[in-house]
């Protein structure tokens, strides 16, 4: 394990988030959000997504036989520029809004054989069976939880022995996202003029609790399930391996 061989070593520095609301009503705010902001959201992200797919790829070491979950795919641009970039595994995306699942799948479908599926799925309790994927993606979602770790548990519990899941969460740093974040300060505040309801957004909504530093991202990665970790960084994400061993369940 990269940097993380004593465990025991990191001091709990709980609570990362801030403004924390009950249960399931952060969830359910978010879902609303991006259901009324889907078709704006994809046309952005399509844009301006700053991920470095091929890091992606490498991480992840995908042979013909894997199956791939990508958790929080949003409008399907993960899926979709993966099969683009010459990926023929079946990649199946799961989100929490049924809008940018129906614009995911009506994007998939003008690709040839694409074996591409999605489906509506909370990442805390995703619709899958144990030990059902062989990898995982989870790009740029996991900040948006109150308590990431139970979606680490249903990621563990989704991977076949010897599966890898591939986290890739945003600093607070960058162009792109802080234009990104106003960007949609601005859809909100437009949406506000006409409906009363969004006047209750806030930038927590849509940017998460707070970002996650090194410091929590590796405390947070300490206290699921997974074997083997790592964690690398570029000047704009973190990206961390997590591998199930072989055998284990």
């Amino acid at each position: 394990m990269d940097g993380f061989d004593n465990r025991t070593s990191y001091t709990p520095i709980l609570p990362f988030w801030k403004d924390r609301m009950p249960h399931g009503e952060r969830k359910d705010r978010v879902r609303k959000m991006y259901d009324t902001l889907a078709g704006v959201y994809y046309l952005w992200r399509s844009a301006t997504h700053p991920v470095n797919m091929k890091r992606i790829l490498e991480k992840l070491a995908m042979n013909s036989k894997d199956t791939l979950v990508d958790v929080g795919t949003g409008p399907g641009i993960v899926p979709i520029k993966l099969r683009k970039l010459g990926i023929e595994n079946p990649i199946l995306g799961v989100d929490l809004s049924p809008k940018e699942i129906e614009i995911a799948r009506h994007k998939a479908s003008k690709l040839s054989h694409n074996h591409l599926t999605f489906e509506v799925g909370d990442m805390e309790k995703l619709p899958l069976p144990d030990a059902s994927h062989s990898r995982l993606c989870c790009i740029e979602a996991l900040l948006l939880l109150d308590c990431p770790e139970k979606a680490l548990s249903e990621f563990h519990r989704v991977l076949k022995p010897g599966g890898k899941a591939v986290i890739v969460e945003p600093k607070n740093t960058g162009l792109s996202k802080k234009l990104f974040y106003a960007f949609f300060k601005l859809a909100l505040k437009s949406y506000s003029l006409f409906r009363t309801e969004y006047k209750n957004f806030s930038e927590t909504d849509f940017r998460g609790p707070c970002y996650f530093t090194r410091e929590k991202l590796e405390y947070t990665m300490n206290s699921c399930r997974f074997e083997h970790i790592s964690l690398e960084e570029d000047h704009t994400h973190f990206y961390c391996v997590l591998e199930k061993n072989n055998g284990i369940h």
